[in-house]
């Protein structure tokens, strides 16, 4: 796995349905790729896999996911007025991967 500068790899790997030391399977990989797509931490299409021959075993392939992380935070503020509550705000904090996990954490007011 390379190119996750923030999310760990463990996020990345319980996505994946081709496991270490298993028989090669095509559809497995390509749905692991769809998997990690489908996470959100991604820019879209720069989730890529690619095999290569393991030096010395002819017999095994390494499977090399390549990603590019984008941002996951978002900041929303807002204002309203009405007759009755007069002028009101409103405002957000979210962050979808925090600390790399895969995990969401958010604040309204």
């Amino acid at each position: 796995i390379s190119g996750n500068s923030r999310t760990r790899d463990e996020v990345i790997r319980r996505e994946f349905r081709q496991f270490e030391a298993a028989w090669y399977d095509g559809q497995k990989i390509k749905a692991s790729r769809d998997r990690v797509e489908r996470l959100g931490y991604f820019k879209d299409k720069e989730v890529t896999i690619d095999t290569q021959e393991v030096p010395g075993a002819q017999d095994q392939v390494d499977v090399i996911l390549t990603v590019v992380e984008r941002p996951t935070g978002a900041i929303t503020v807002g204002a309203g007025y009405s007759s009755q509550t007069r002028l009101s705000f409103t405002g957000s904090i979210r962050q979808d991967n925090v600390f790399g996990s895969g995990n969401y954490l958010g604040i309204d007011i």
